[in-house]
């Protein structure tokens, strides 16, 4: 997403040339696709800060992670996967603490 986001900025095309099945989703709600680029630059660097402070054992980081998930699930197909993966690995985390 940060990578996507940036590549949309810089070059003025999402990463591949072909958006997603998002694209629809976003459009769908009056949101040009193209606009959204800084919310991707945003939300790929809250993901890796909370990956890393996941990692560190950061007690913030889950919440963070989880925040991040659920927005990521929108983002369809890589964006789902992935949050359904890290939501799933912070359950997982949970009941081992428990």
């Amino acid at each position: 997403m940060l990578f996507d986001g940036m590549h949309r900025l810089f070059t003025g095309s999402y990463f591949g040339g072909r958006l997603g099945p998002w694209a629809a989703l976003v459009s769908a709600v009056g949101i040009s696709p193209g606009s959204v680029a800084p919310v991707f630059v945003i939300l790929g660097a809250l993901w890796l800060v909370g990956g890393v402070a996941f990692l560190l054992r950061a007690r913030w980081s889950t919440a963070l992670l989880t925040a991040a998930s659920m927005v990521s699930l929108a983002y369809l197909a890589f964006g789902t996967i992935l949050s359904l993966i890290a939501l799933v690995i912070l359950l997982m985390n949970r009941r081992r603490k428990a």
